[in-house]
């Protein structure tokens, strides 16, 4: 029997039929005020995922994920580790920019997560940074204050959740790693900090062979919701 279709396809072909589908998207309140949808880039095939809160006014802009102020610093952030922005795949819990850059309402976050899960099928990554109280709590489904969601390793499926402080960059500099400012970091050649080496001990040097993607892996399409909440690593 002829395999067609998306058996055939590799990562990158994957996630581009994914992006191409979310043209138009009218799923949340979000599709009206936006420019564009950021659907997020980087390494299809990637062994860390970088997810934001969702995209600000220069993303919007440029439907590229992170390329404001804030994306400089998680730049310097991935540096840190020894990680360039090509090695990584990087992207938001929601995919529109929430009007006046609020947070994104919870019937914002439920309609991007089928495509979130999606994308994090065709990844396949060890390792998931969340960036800040909404997408750590969004992904994990949980309420807990991120103050005492950060220090922990968090089961994510086959992957480990790294949940972390916002890259936003106030006007006052304030902790990103712990121990650490953005105005710091931004300069630094200075040895990591503790949330940068969970990063640097889970994402190994060597590069993996992109996995199969169909019914058994455990975000098929099929089980959109399977990667969303699993019990914290005691």
């Amino acid at each position: 029997m002829a395999l067609e279709g998306e058996y055939l396809m590799t990562p990158a072909e994957m996630l581009r039929r994914q992006e191409q589908a979310l043209q138009g998207c009218r799923r949340c309140k979000l599709c009206e005020g936006r420019t564009h949808i950021v659907f997020g880039s980087g390494n299809p095939s990637a062994e860390l995922v970088v997810i934001g809160e969702g995209p600000g006014a220069d993303e919007d802009a440029q439907g590229l994920p992170f390329v404001g102020r804030a994306g400089q610093l998680l730049t310097k952030m991935l540096a840190s580790v020894n990680l360039s922005r090509d090695e990584v795949f990087i992207t938001n819990a929601v995919l529109c920019r929430p009007p006046g850059n609020r947070n994104p309402e919870a019937d914002e976050l439920a309609a991007c997560a089928p495509f979130l899960a999606d994308k994090l099928a065709v990844i396949q990554p060890k390792v998931v940074l969340a960036l800040g109280s909404v997408a750590t709590q969004s992904l994990l489904r949980t309420k807990e204050a991120i103050g005492k969601l950060r220090g922990r390793l968090h089961a994510f499926g086959d992957a480990v959740l790294i949940p972390t402080s916002c890259c936003a960059i106030p006007a006052k500099s304030t902790s990103v790693w712990p121990g650490r400012t953005s105005s710091s970091l931004a300069g630094s050649t200075t040895s990591a900090g503790p949330d940068e080496r969970d990063v640097a001990a889970q994402v190994p040097a060597t590069k993996r062979e992109p996995k199969a993607y169909g019914a058994g892996n455990h975000l098929s399409q099929a089980t959109h919701g399977s990667c969303l909440a699993r019990a914290p690593i005691q």
